[in-house]
């Protein structure tokens, strides 16, 4: 299998899709934009990761490999070649910061963290380590990566700098490379391999005892290289049927095949808020692809690219403010040298039309609940959009005022109500209201939906989208309800909650 790390991401604004951009004309879909961030003076120049704000990777001018920053064009290329560098190569970027490795001072590479310009680079190669060192990924401040120890690569992380080193070296099994690729959500993704043995996609949370093997049965080798949400993409190798992308849930037994029908073979490598991009083997040649959770979803990415690129691949992919972005690169057919690119699509459904909040929650902030109870919070999509059943709506509160003692007879101060806004608790009981001014079966139509949310996030049933809210752990006293559609618009509404005695 590949040896070569590839990477994952993160967000950005509408002036993308404005203005004088360096933008292929789409040809089979008008939702979907490609630009071309490879700067013309370059030879090759490749996309590993980014975000919507910032795109990743590295350039090569007059000969030498140089790490790179685009921030949405071509012409906004940034060299982040570290002063005294022979080489060096970003592999990830998220949140402001990239991550990969730079030659400096002759001797091994060493991984390296930078924010924004050469000079904020920051040498990440722990101390432990006699030999080199590569950081692939980033995300929410961590990074990860691999050292070379005891004459084995080590896969770690680290959270800004070379002192804060963690080895992710599996406590069990005898391994001569171990990598981590990805990082998100308090996971890490990678390999474990050795010489005579092979790659087995891995999972990590935090420490080396927490490593779990991916490989699902009846597949030779496999590997990992992005993970968000507590899902994980990456590739699987079968004797049987070649090489498949594959996702996974956490264990090696949830592993999903997203090889298309189409495609003799296949690969995933950057996942954000469920959907896959990667690369497909599909009429002779690689195709840019992504998924939504399944190999029935493919959509093939190379459709939309300009007609001088004859292969292109992709490598991560993040949505932000109602666009998905798409980094990647293209081969230039001509010069046989590949380009960097980025895709970007448009939410058709912007601005998000909406019902407002349904009952049992008055739109004009005057409803009125007991503490402790359950709340079914609803809205409907409208227009032309109204079918959409996969919207990622979420819901926070905010306590606005109020105070006094609470139904538990506490100290009166606001266990969650500190003036911040956090994500909401749902209730995983649906818990049938006990006190509410409101009729008592309001409830009962959310009753059959007990699993109604995944953290803070909104589910869909029966043409509504429904959160059953906590209030437990609330006080008495008015919360602002914000309701994110992921359209940039603020929707809120406010209630009291009041205590049994009231």
């Amino acid at each position: 299998m590949s040896r070569i790390p590839f990477r994952q991401t993160l967000s950005v604004a509408l002036f993308l899709l404005l203005g004088t951009l360096n933008v292929a004309t789409p040809r089979a879909n008008a939702q979907w934009i490609v630009i071309q961030l490879h700067p013309a003076d370059a030879t090759e120049s490749y996309a590993w990761g980014g975000d919507g704000v910032e795109q990743a990777g590295y350039v090569t001018k007059g000969g030498t490999q140089r790490a790179s920053l685009w921030m949405g064009t071509a012409a906004s290329w940034l060299d982040l070649s570290p002063p005294g560098a022979t080489q060096s190569f970003v592999n990830g970027a998220n949140g402001g910061q990239q991550v990969g490795f730079a030659f400096v001072g002759g001797g091994f590479e060493h991984a390296s963290l930078w924010t924004g310009t050469a000079a904020s680079r920051v040498d990440l190669h722990p101390a432990a380590s006699p030999f080199g060192s590569v950081a692939y990924g980033v995300n929410g401040g961590y990074q990860v990566g691999a050292a070379d120890l005891n004459g084995a690569l080590h896969a770690g992380m680290w959270n800004g700098t070379a002192a804060s080193w963690v080895d992710l070296y599996p406590l069990v099994g005898a391994w001569d490379d171990t990598r981590a690729f990805g990082v998100g959500g308090g996971q890490q993704v990678g390999w474990v391999g050795y010489t005579f043995d092979y790659e087995h996609a891995s999972l990590w949370s935090g420490t080396a005892a927490s490593w779990v093997n991916l490989s699902p049965a009846g597949t030779d080798e496999s590997a990992a290289f992005g993970v968000d949400g507590g899902q994980q993409v990456g590739m699987t190798i079968s004797s049987l049927v070649g090489q498949h992308a594959a996702l996974w849930s956490g264990t090696a037994a949830s592993w999903v095949d997203l090889n298309p029908p189409s495609a003799i073979q296949s690969w995933a490598y950057g996942i954000h808020h469920g959907q896959e991009v990667g690369t497909a083997f599909v009429g002779g040649a690689e195709h840019a692809s992504l998924w939504s959770g399944t190999a029935a979803s493919w959509v093939d990415l190379h459709a939309f690219v300009p007609a001088k690129y004859s292969r292109s691949e992709a490598y991560s992919i993040t949505h932000d403010g109602g666009f998905t972005y798409v980094t990647g690169v293209g081969l230039n057919a001509t010069t046989q040298h590949f380009e960097a690119l980025m895709w970007v699509k448009a939410d058709p459904c912007l601005p998000r039309g909406w019902s407002g909040v349904l009952p049992p929650i008055n739109a004009d902030g005057t409803s009125v609940f007991n503490l402790g109870r359950t709340i079914p919070v609803k809205f409907q999509l409208t227009g032309s959009c109204s079918s959409d059943t996969t919207l990622e709506a979420r819901l926070y509160v905010t306590k606005v005022s109020g105070g006094g003692h609470d139904r538990d007879g506490d100290d009166g101060h606001d266990r969650d109500g500190d003036g911040r806004e956090r994500e909401a608790e749902r209730d995983k009981d649906s818990d049938h209201d006990r006190d509410s001014d409101h009729d008592r079966d309001s409830d009962h139509d959310s009753d059959h939906d007990r699993e109604a949310g995944s953290g803070n996030l909104f589910h869909y049933s029966d043409g509504e989208y429904i959160y059953n809210l906590r209030t437990a752990r609330l006080s008495r006293g008015t919360w602002q309800l914000r309701i994110d559609l992921g359209d940039g618009v603020r929707h809120t509404v406010l209630i009291s909650l009041r205590g049994e005695r009231d």
